[in-house]
């Protein structure tokens, strides 16, 4: 039997709420009643402090005929050895809050004094009042396939800092290039010319037309060659910084040779780590136009075991993307906005997913059409279909079926 459901029928409960940090756990107990039992710290990562927490909390919740319950602030990662020792102790569920929500609460109180104790407290009286999540590490190779897609959207994130760095020295050192060279995409033709540090206004004016064209047809495939004319005439006339040329080249060819190497990267974790681990799951997610490999992996890895949830609208409320309730007065105060409770990856996962899915599948397009003709802001219509595909997402997983058009509106 496990700690949970040990004493589970008298439905008394003992919250300990922990908020952890690189070095130390805030901890406290709460009853019921909300009242604090006991309060302290204790050192994080390590193993001696880990099996006497556990050992008192089974004692105090002995002591008032208690079932112990842990609820832990997901921070960072400082959160995940206390919840992997609490598991493999076998105290069955448990949860964990988001610092979001710890944040939004502690600005409805009053005083706004913030001490690890007092956190740790928020925490627990989250948990009573049914605004935690169970939360439980994916199993098996979910839990390798849910490290790997975060490992790739993070390598993505940094990604687009740097093109976004990209862009911002283009800016400064050549900024009519970008009607050649549109920010839509990265072309490989500008990441190249860039790398050779060919892009520059005074190194375009200098070199032979003739040549600058032979380069830049081998790398477009005769792609830009139309346009080594308006480029060199840009060029003469650009109202670029003629100061710094040796650094802005210098870093600018740094910079697209981080970006294809961390390119390189996550196209080797797609296809060597995280594809042959997708193969294995059962899913018909290929019937979802739209929806990528690396977004079937890292909605199925966040998701965890279908068995944890009993309707699509857990799984929404699991992801954050259901809506937040702020009723006053005669105001409903609902559907403006989003819990973001749970997980924020899995969130931004479906947002993320929103955008090729609108623009590859027909149904899902019309429905984003609608939502705008009805004045939706494009962000909150965005936001409304990643929810309507985490729903649809959740039933072709479970049912192992294909997408079905007919159940989006």
């Amino acid at each position: 039997m496990n700690h949970l459901t040990a004493s589970k029928s008298n439905g008394n409960q003992l919250a300990v709420g922990i908020d952890p940090h690189e070095d130390i756990l805030g901890i406290i107990y709460l009853d019921s009643n909300h009242s604090i039992l006991k309060g302290f710290s204790i050192p994080n990562c390590s193993l001696h402090h880990f099996q006497q927490l556990s050992t008192d909390v089974l004692c105090v919740a002995k002591s008032i005929s208690a079932v112990p319950v842990f609820v832990i602030e997901s921070t960072n990662v400082f959160w995940r050895p206390i919840f992997s020792f609490l598991y493999h102790k076998g105290f069955g569920k448990l949860y964990t809050v988001n610092p979001y929500q710890t944040n939004s609460s502690r600005k409805t109180r009053m005083r706004k004094t913030k001490t690890d104790l007092i956190d740790a407290k928020n925490i627990a009286e989250l948990y009573l009042q049914g605004k935690a999540h169970f939360t439980h590490f994916p199993p098996g190779n979910l839990f390798d396939l849910r490290e790997l897609t975060r490992f790739y959207f993070w390598i993505s994130d940094i990604k687009g800092r740097i093109l976004n760095r990209i862009y911002g020295y283009m800016f400064q050192v050549f900024p009519e290039a970008m009607s050649v060279f549109p920010k839509k995409y990265f072309s490989k033709t500008l990441a190249l010319l860039l790398k050779k540090k060919l892009i520059h206004p005074s190194t375009i004016s200098e070199m032979n037309p003739a040549h600058l064209s032979d380069i830049v047809r081998r790398i477009s495939r005769n792609k830009y060659t139309n346009r080594i004319n308006q480029l060199v005439s840009l060029a003469t006339h650009s109202t670029g910084l003629p100061e710094g040329k040796y650094a802005f080249l210098n870093i600018l060819s740094s910079l697209v040779k981080i970006y294809q190497f961390l390119d390189s990267v996550n196209s080797l974790f797609e296809s060597r780590h995280i594809k042959p681990i997708m193969d294995t799951v059962p899913n018909k997610f290929f019937s979802l136009k739209g929806f990528s490999t690396i977004s079937q992996a890292s909605f199925v890895s966040e998701l965890g075991n279908l068995n944890w949830f009993t309707k699509a609208d857990d799984v929404l409320a699991f992801f954050g993307l259901d809506p937040a309730i702020a009723q006053s007065g005669r105001r409903k105060g609902q559907g403006k906005h989003i819990s973001k409770a749970g997980t924020k990856f899995g969130r931004e996962t479906m947002f993320l997913a929103a955008s090729p899915c609108i623009m590859h599948n027909p149904v899902i397009k019309r429905k984003y059409k609608k939502l705008r003709s009805q004045g939706r802001h494009y962000i909150d219509a965005k936001t409304i279909i990643a929810g309507v595909l985490t729903k649809i997402c959740y039933a072709m997983y479970r049912d192992n079926s294909q997408f079905d058009p007919d159940k989006v509106f």
